[in-house]
């Protein structure tokens, strides 16, 4: 195995922007044409010695070891910069998050100097924070492995103080300037007060506090805890305090080159108000040859791990591609590959152009380079496009990348999708942070001159200055440089003559659900990565042999460990796991000069591993996956397609789902250890089928995935389920059969599974737009009725459109109207009822009844309406509000459920129930940028000529919920005009603005008159704004259900001006934009929901005899009970009371005149027809007393009851 040269650990906690070390080797006379090659020499200039003794005079120099560093655990309200002996050694790079702790390996040099500065997130004209609504406080805590930690004979002093005497009606600041070298060991100050104790009480630290060792460290600040706002302290240690002997023979300057000014420090606009770093010298170490081209020299900081040397032509840069920082941490879309070191040396090395030359015809990003690199950083790393090879998936926005922008690829190899503009840190603003493969270099946000770049072209490039042409960071999409602009010969989709990668293991399947929660380098070779995966920790231990293989540790929840080995792949063999099944024939590729099927690429992600390959043994002979596209960055074609052939039991070609079901039943049997009929966690991850079947795989993988109904076992009709789900959403015909055409695989390519025809011409399916809001009243809006909220954009979206007067939420409260929107289906077929939360559980002491258990998530069975579209061609995205199941990535999420992207809000870093961050931002315009985004990215120029990708985008807003968190310029307009809710008013026009800038951008985009926009809210609003009908959210009374609804579309026949006064549903609306788009429903999903394409179009409404609720559950001021509406009347059953009730809403829409006795005539009529519908959908009833009923019982308090505005 290649040497890494020295590599010195770090282990973060939370996200560092990480420095790496530089350690000078002191190696005389000699540097390496190739570096690291002592064998390949040019002479340079002897350094200085070291005095003392040794050969030659010079020093024995040690190089220091993990052994030798000290851990350093540091926490501040809210960030910090931390210098050790002038130079830069630790930066919480979240500034708006308050309670991270930064864990870091550091290597000391005694006398120690170290000097912080800490901030809290002060306004830099109020003083105040969270948009300048309250005074914040700060705090600082820190201890060393050698026993240094924070207290009052710390030097203090504050610079910036305010609001001054706390006035915040009038807030006023005090500001010092920073001294340039403040962090200097020779500052003086002698001057400075000592910094002053504070308790934990006062301070009220997070939970990471307590996760870290702080053990004889105080918390401390300057005089005014809560007033002054940025502090910098100062101490100087002599010698380790606890009586460690001072190791100091290895070099000095280990931590980072000299600084030459403070970093910028910026305040909550972004502004800043410090200078830029200066950049360190391009060469610290003396290493490389002075006449090497300027781009070899932009490697120098990484000269130990890097084999950098050049012709004529290139620069060829020699890598392990395993950089200095930790890897993996924070990834929620996991392909289970790992980082293991990869070859990329001599003939398999990376090359750069040394002369670029720009091409008339450039390649983008946005439509080509999906495979393989498009660029190099100077540490090594190859760099990939940010989108994924299926051309639509933008791999930060899914959750795939770690806190650095990487991840590790199908042949377990590490690369980034992201600019790595933390190496800004190492080498400064006027330096390189990496290469295109053009040979155009990239830099990072900024001119070497420390001033945002500016100007860029649609390849993120410019001519600037003595640079010539360049790529810039940037922090939104395209992020790096968005394609090539030199020229480059591209085959295949890609840049060609790429290195190859040499994976030991198979790629593996995504494991849906779990998060990287760890990295760690243990020692020398020996690294361990942790996750978590259905609320319990899994470890994966592994070692790197010198001869490539590696050795697995697969650590359970349990403790549990599995073993498994891999030797390296050779040319014509292919690695195997000791003691595993190794899998015979097929050509295993990867060895030098071998050719490929898919071209000469990197099958990190360009390709996929055949069978045959050597790698993870599969249990009872379960094969390898099939389709060439499985995992990593390309497509994942549906588990039933992929293993359609082996399913085949009689080999006639076709798939039967007798055969699926029958081998579902075999395999159940094998794997029900003790015969109890159910398949427990450890049964199913450690046992075997004994049944030679692909289903084996899926069981242990995937586990309790199956547990539907939360025993944490799983049943045989699970199991059944499961796969059938994945039988019948490709059985288009739904004939109970898999044909060849169903499943087979063209070209290595599968097309997209279970695409239907479309009626439509491919350039004439419509765009969608879906907004969803919560919690919106029935008459919050203009078209609705408001004359005092003012929503222009909505309205004349209403205007423009088809308006429903008589439109209703499937169910009165989130969580199940989500589910009939998403499915097309009553609550009952779903079984999704209310948000699931302690709250709410059946059997809390306020309940009366025993209400019925709900599902806490949507199966992944259903076929939602995302799932349609995404067969029916479209890219499709969600923003926003899912609520039918937890996570990111799991099954029951969004992406798992037909969408390529979800961002929700800890995806754009708001903090639970917050619509600001700190630094200002707010949640709906975030979640509205996003959208933007994916839009321009398929319809805009950029997307090329020719008809472009059509999409769906489902906007489901967390506005308009409780705690309010406005706009403070709206709440002032609101606050002078009176007669309502100012917060609330304030709320709801900032979704108008919203909606505003989406018909804006459709039309900018050119698109406006091929999209249809619904708009519409998840359930009825509070009780303020519902008047004149009766109750609010939670109820089946008309101000529960009734909704705001339009629809628009000009240029798709859609009909302005005109209102509807036909009963709609939010389940309605899948097969109304099912209709719309030309997209054929499957067969094998039941629909509730009715079309009403045709009434929007100006045509007939579809006539229903009664339309339906249910609802038995608790929430709110609304308990169990279900409901019919039949023309003018509607009859609620009421399971409390025993009763039922019924009214007329032709002449008494705000239900309160009880007709039931009345007529008992029709509310029996309605009451038998919703009898008959509750048996018929398997409703769920309640019939049953609580026992632990108390009438004095307080219900706890939830989301919408914690106080309007209420700031954490």
């Amino acid at each position: 195995m290649e040497s890494r040269g020295n590599r010195t650990n770090k282990r973060l906690l939370g996200t560092l922007a990480l420095v790496p070390l530089v350690v000078a080797t002191g190696l005389p006379g000699v540097t390496a044409h190739e570096l690291g090659d002592p064998s390949h020499t040019h002479l340079v200039q002897d350094r200085p010695q070291r005095p003392g003794g040794g050969k030659g005079g010079a020093a024995k120099i040690k190089k220091p070891r993990i052994e030798d560093t000290i851990k350093a655990n540091i926490y501040a309200d809210n960030w910090f910069v931390m210098y050790i002996n002038g130079r830069l050694a630790a930066v919480d790079s979240i500034p708006f998050i308050p309670h991270n702790v930064i864990s870091v390996e550091l290597l000391p040099e005694y006398p120690m100097t170290i000097a912080v500065m800490a901030r809290d997130n002060g306004h830099p004209r109020t003083g105040m924070e969270y948009n300048n609504t309250n005074t914040g406080d700060g705090g600082f805590i820190l201890k060393f492995g050698d026993g240094t930690v924070t207290g009052t004979k710390w030097k203090a002093k504050n610079f910036f103080h305010g609001p001054v005497g706390g006035d915040e009606a009038n807030p006023k600041v005090q500001v010092e300037k920073i001294p340039a070298n403040w962090f200097a060991v020779d500052f003086d100050d002698s001057g400075w007060g000592n910094a002053k104790e504070y308790t934990e009480g006062e301070i009220n630290p997070k939970q990471p506090f307590y996760d870290h060792d702080f053990k004889g460290a105080q918390w401390i600040w300057s005089d005014s805890l809560k007033l002054d706002n940025t502090v910098i302290f100062r101490r100087r240690v002599e010698a380790p305090p606890n009586g460690d002997a001072v190791v100091d023979d290895w070099p000095r300057g280990h931590i980072v080159p000299d600084a030459k000014e403070a970093p910028a420090v910026e305040d909550a606009s972004t502004k800043a108000v410090g200078k830029v770093s200066a950049a360190p010298a391009a060469d610290p170490a003396g290493r490389i040859d002075p006449s090497a081209p300027w781009q070899a020299k932009a490697f120098a900081p990484f000269v130990e791990e890097l084999r950098v040397r050049w012709d004529d032509e290139f620069v060829y840069v020699g890598a392990d591609a395993l950089p200095d920082h930790p890897m993996m941490t924070g990834i929620t879309a996991w392909n289970q590959q790992v980082p293991l070191p990869q070859k990329f040396f001599g003939d398999n090395a990376w090359r750069l152009p040394r002369k670029p030359v720009r091409a008339g015809n450039p390649v983008s990003a946005k439509t080509s380079l999906f495979k393989g690199a498009i660029a190099m950083a100077i540490n090594g790393v190859p760099i990939f496009n940010p989108i994924k090879q299926d051309g639509r998936t933008d791999t930060k926005l899914a959750g795939e990348l770690d806190e650095y922008g990487g991840h590790a690829g199908r042949a377990d190899d590490y690369h980034y999708h992201l600019p790595p503009t933390f190496l800004n840190k190492v080498v400064g603003d006027a330096r390189p942070i990496g290469f295109g493969m053009d040979g155009y270099a990239l830099y990072g946000f900024n001119e070497p001159d420390g001033t945002p770049a500016k100007g860029l072209d649609e390849f993120n490039g410019h001519e600037h200055g003595d640079l010539g042409y360049h790529y810039h960071s940037t922090r939104d999409y395209p992020y790096l440089n968005g394609g090539l602009r030199g020229e480059t010969e591209i085959r295949d989709g890609q840049v060609a003559n790429q290195p190859r990668t040499r994976g030991v293991r198979p790629y593996t399947q995504p494991l849906r659900g779990a998060k990287i929660t760890g990295f760690e380098k243990a020692s020398e070779d020996r690294y361990s990565l942790t996750y978590e995966h259905r609320g319990e920790t899994h470890t994966i231990n592994y070692t790197i042999r010198e001869n490539g293989g590696a050795d697995f540790e697969f650590v359970g929840p349990d403790g549990e460990v599995k073993k498994e080995s891999y030797e390296p792949r050779q040319r014509g063999g292919g690695g195997g796991a000791r003691g595993g099944d190794r899998r015979p024939g097929g050509d295993r590729g990867g060895g030098p000069g071998e050719r490929m099927r898919d071209g000469d690429r990197p099958r990190g992600e360009g390709g996929g591993r055949r069978r045959g390959e050597g790698g993870r043994p599969r249990p009872d002979g379960e094969r390898p996956p099939r389709g060439g596209e499985q995992a990593g960055d390309g497509p994942r074609t549906p588990w039933i397609l992929v293993h359609a052939p082996e399913l085949d039991a009689n080999e006639d070609g076709t798939v039967e789902l007798t055969e699926v079901m029958e081998e579902a039943r075999a395999v159940f049997a094998g794997f029900d250890a003790d015969q109890d009929r159910f398949l427990s966690g450890n049964e199913m991850r450690g046992g075997k089928s004994g049944v030679r079947s692909a289903l084996n795989g899926f069981v242990k993988q995937h586990n309790l995935e199956m547990d539907r109904n939360g025993d944490k076992k799983v049943s045989p009709e699970e199991m059944a389920n499961q796969f059938r789900g994945f039988f019948t959403r490709h059985d288009r015909n739904a004939d109970g059969k898999l044909t060849p055409d169903e499943y087979k695989v063209e070209g290595g390519v599968r097309p997209v599974p279970g695409r239907e025809p479309s009626s439509k011409a491919e350039g004439d399916r419509p765009n969608v737009v879906l907004f969803l809001i919560d919690d919106m009243g029935w008459n919050d809006t203009g078209f609705s009725g408001s004359d005092y909220i003012e929503t222009p954009h909505i309205d004349r979206l209403a205007a423009e459109g088809v308006v429903f007067s008589n439109a209703y939420s499937s169910a009165p409260n989130c969580a199940p109207t989500r589910a009939c929107l998403m499915s097309g289906q009553y609550p009952p077929r779903h079984g999704v009822y209310t948000v699931v939360d302690d709250r709410h559980a059946p059997g809390s002491a306020h309940h009366r009844m025993l209400a019925a258990r709900s599902k806490a998530e949507m199966a992944p069975e259903v076929v939602t309406i995302a799932e349609q579209f995404k067969a029916g061609g479209y890219a499709t995205a969600m923003f926003g509000m899912w609520n039918l199941g937890r996570g990111s990535n799991g099954p029951s999420t969004p992406l798992g459920q037909g969408f390529d992207i979800f961002q929700r809000p800890h995806c754009l870093g708001f903090e639970k129930d917050r619509y600001f961050t700190d630094d200002g931002a707010y949640l709906t315009d975030r979640f509205t940028d996003e959208a933007l985004k994916f839009m321009e990215a398929r319809r805009g120029p950029s997307a090329g000529s020719g008809q472009a990708e059509p999409f769906l985008v489902y906007l489901a807003y967390h506005a308009v919920h409780s705690p309010f968190e406005p706009k403070p310029d709206l709440v002032a307009k609101y606050r002078t005009r009176g007669g309502g809710d100012p917060e609330y008013a304030a709320t709801v026009e900032a979704v108008d603005q919203n909606v505003g800038r989406v018909l804006e951008a459709l039309e900018r985009l050119g698109v406006a008159d091929n999209t249809v926009v619904v708009f519409t809210s998840d359930n009825g609003g509070s009780r303020r704004s519902t008047a004149p009908l009766r109750s609010g959210k939670g109820s089946l009374y008309e101000g529960g259900i009734r909704v705001p609804a339009a629809v628009w579309g000009p240029g798709l026949g859609i009909k302005g001006g005109l209102t509807n006064d036909e009963p709609i549903l939010s389940m309605d609306i899948y097969p109304t934009l099912l209709e719309l788009a030309g997209i054929r429903a499957n067969p094998r999903h039941q629909l509730d929901g009715v079309s009403f394409a045709a009434a929007v179009r100006g045509g007939d409404s579809p006539k229903r005899e009664a339309v339906f609720w249910h609802f038995p559950c608790y929430i709110g001021g609304g308990g169990p009970s279900s409901a019919v509406r039949a023309g003018d009347y509607k009859l609620i059953e009421l399971f409390e009371e025993h009763r039922v009730e019924l009214y007329n809403l032709a002449g008494d829409p705000g239900e309160n005149e009880n007709l039931a006795e009345r007529m008992p005539a029709k509310a029996n009529e309605l009451h038998a027809a919703l009898q008959r519908w509750q048996r018929d959908t398997g409703a769920a009833l309640v019939t049953e007393k609580n026992p632990e009923y108390d009438p004095n019982a307080v219900p706890k308090r939830g989301r919408d009851q914690r106080g309007k505005g209420r700031k954490r």
